[in-house]
């Protein structure tokens, strides 16, 4: 699973009690974010483990090859509504490491000042 600010990627065959399912469904669909379902498979592409990052003002969907690969066109068309798509290669991490980008990548949250310093100090 993967939560971004407009769509949370959902693997529900996972989730094997259909109450348990229906919550997170409808927990995420009251948040406002767009449910884009994958399936078994797809989750072992690691298609849930993808992560929206935000760098100096703008939106990018980091994932695998191997997860981009798995999905199907209109779920593709789903998630770059809501960033740039970044597809990294990175099979001996999948195969070996048993993750995928998300994983890889830590998370950086900057109050808005810290930010705006940061942008300043790197251009």
């Amino acid at each position: 699973m993967a939560v971004g600010t407009g769509f949370a990627v959902v693997c529900g065959a996972s989730i094997t009690q259909s109450r348990h399912r229906e919550a997170v469904y409808s927990k995420l669909r009251a948040s406002g974010r767009e449910v884009v379902e994958i399936s078994l498979e797809q989750m072992h592409h690691f298609a849930g483990n993808l992560i929206e990052l935000s760098p100096a003002g703008s939106t990018l969907i980091a994932l695998s090859t191997s997860a981009w690969r798995s999905l199907e066109a209109g779920q593709r068309r789903a998630l770059e509504k809501y960033g740039h798509i970044v597809a990294a290669d990175i099979p001996v991490i999948e195969r070996f490491g048993g993750g995928g980008v998300r994983c890889m990548l830590a998370e950086i949250h900057l109050p808005a000042r810290a930010q705006e310093l940061a942008a300043a100090l790197m251009s």
